[in-house]
């Protein structure tokens, strides 16, 4: 297992994208989270957070709101409906773009 999982792809995060809360997710996955759920809510904690476009690099996390960077969430998930969605339509496109390949 990876150190700093994305729990959507669940590989190494890539251009990690840091949440007000700590979480962080690959940028591209949690763009697709938006896209599909409309949620403004972090899919691990449920805090409320306004969506921002990140195009530059994350800054440095200010001292008010240490981020678990080694840290492992462990919860348990209520999946809401649009979270369900959203799993379903990243399992289509794992097995579309799978298809490709064999």
């Amino acid at each position: 297992m990876t150190a700093n999982p994305c729990i959507f792809c669940l590989d190494e995060q890539r251009f990690p994208h840091r949440l007000p809360c700590g979480h962080s997710f690959c940028t591209e996955c949690f763009q697709r989270y938006l896209e599909l759920g409309r949620d403004s809510r972090c899919p691990l904690c449920r805090r409320d957070f306004r969506p921002v476009r990140q195009t530059s690099p994350p800054e440095e996390t200010s001292p008010e709101e240490p981020a678990p960077e080694n840290e492992m969430d462990t919860l348990v998930l209520t999946l809401s409906e649009q979270e369900c969605r959203f799993f379903e339509q990243l399992y289509r496109d794992l097995r579309l773009a799978s298809s490709y390949f064999f």
